[in-house]
């Protein structure tokens, strides 16, 4: 009773189950309704999965003991708080991407074509809409840590970092509005230089005001939905600015390489075109990459810097996710902008050979390109050095220096390009001083 039992009524449910679909098969009326031809298909896939371990669980005594042991005795106040704050939102997470996956595939096999199209469309889309929008729900928020060294110092670090990033809005948009004012200035470099503040302005805004509250708060908590914008902002904002850089630099070939026909091929149509390219192109790219992201099932919500970043968050993922493709986008994305660094390379290297045999062009390759050119080495080298410690760093160095090192990119650019163009452009530098002049009187 307490051991063959268990199996004999393992057995005839097995058996009764798959008898039953094998004698409609061979033998069944086509008159039944179709949905008790697909209950009758799948009802051994159904009925023993789920009655089994009922069985088992209820008269296997030792079983029985074994499983009251653990609930009762084993499960503590603290292991029962860690479970409902990690494991429980993680299993939640699965059983709805699991849930939604079954449904398709269930649909695929056995679902009606009486359904109207856009209920189809639903079905066989509801894996990709489902997650991304219950995740944010059920994970709640990601813990951020990076702050925790720094937290001693936050008064002296939240005054010098406010006033740091009033400078840099100050900078950037009071470029942006001399720019924008001035008819004078609305050739292509200016306007470039105008996307080059804008997107400044647009990555520091993603930082910073984040990093201001969590210095005056002792939770440094950021929620699901805000971590992936922010992981979003950060990466845009990074490729979007080599983007604007490659144009720049293609900019600069055209008027010193091909000054004859400058005009005729940096038209207002191909500005436009070059402007949205550089924009919608890591919008693009990462709004992919961010919704890859937010289908992952995450089993740790910790992340070990100042602000998201999504290959951190795809390393929170549970060991049996699949990010294989988030490492295609992630590889693809890699490719494409290490090409736009082979294209400003290959443009200087014919802004150099042009220049060595022209004093005229060496002239205008100082005013114009060498601000460039420092803008984007600044860039590159605070990017690779922020990438190649996020991939090979060591996780000895002290946390403080990881800091520096992760927001690197967002300190020296968005303040250093303003004044670079300010000093070096003689146009704007004539129009900045004729402002100055202008309120002094």
């Amino acid at each position: 009773m307490q051991t063959c039992l268990p199996h004999l009524l393992t057995l005839m449910i097995f058996i009764g189950s798959v008898l039953f679909d094998l004698l409609y098969v061979r033998f069944g009326s086509k008159e039944l309704s179709e949905n008790m031809q697909n209950f009758m298909a799948i009802e051994f896939l159904v009925i023993p999965p789920v009655i089994n371990p009922l069985i088992y669980g209820l008269r296997l005594t030792q079983l029985r003991k074994r499983v009251s042991y653990v609930i009762c005795c084993r499960a503590s106040k603290e292991n029962r708080s860690k479970f409902m704050q990690t494991c429980l939102p993680h299993l939640l997470a699965l059983m709805i991407f699991a849930g939604s996956v079954l449904l398709d595939l269930l649909y695929v096999r056995f679902g009606s074509k009486e359904l109207s199209e856009n209920v189809q469309n639903l079905m066989s889309m509801e894996f990709l809409v489902i997650p991304p929008i219950i995740n944010p729900l059920i994970y709640g928020t990601f813990t951020l840590t990076g702050i925790n060294e720094t937290m001693d110092y936050r008064a002296a670090i939240f005054s010098l970092t406010l006033l740091y990033y009033c400078v840099i809005l100050f900078l950037n948009i009071s470029l942006i509005v001399i720019i924008v004012l001035d008819e004078n200035l609305h050739e292509p470099m200016y306007v470039l230089l105008c996307c080059l503040c804008i997107n400044a302005v647009y990555g520091t805004s993603g930082f910073y005001p984040k990093f201001l509250l969590d210095l005056l708060s002792f939770a440094q908590e950021i929620s699901y939905e805000w971590c992936l914008f922010q992981a979003f902002v950060m990466y845009s904002f990074a490729c979007g600015e080599l983007s604007i850089l490659a144009v720049m630099a293609y900019d600069r070939y055209l008027a010193i390489c091909r000054p004859l026909l400058y005009h005729s091929l940096m038209t207002k149509r191909r500005l436009s075109q070059l402007v949205s390219f550089s924009w919608l192109t890591p919008f693009c790219i990462f709004s992919v990459s961010i919704l890859l992201t937010s289908r992952l099932e995450l089993c740790r919500l910790k992340i070990k810097r100042l602000f998201c970043v999504n290959w951190i968050i795809v390393q929170l993922a549970c060991p049996h996710s699949n990010t294989l493709s988030n490492n295609v986008v992630s590889y693809a994305t890699i490719f494409i902008y290490v090409s736009h660094g082979f294209f400003i390379i290959w443009t200087y290297m014919h802004l150099v050979r042009v220049c060595a045999t022209s004093k005229d062009d060496r002239v205008k390759f100082m005013q114009t390109c060498v601000p460039h050119l420092v803008s984007l080495i600044t860039f590159l080298t605070v990017i690779v050095f922020d990438l190649m410690y996020m991939r090979f760093g060591s996780a000895d160095m002290p946390q403080s220096l990881q800091n520096f090192i992760a927001i690197e990119f967002l300190l020296f650019p968005p303040m250093m390009n303003p004044l670079i163009y300010g000093f070096k452009l003689t146009k704007i530098r004539n129009r900045i001083l004729s402002l100055v002049y202008f309120r002094g009187q």
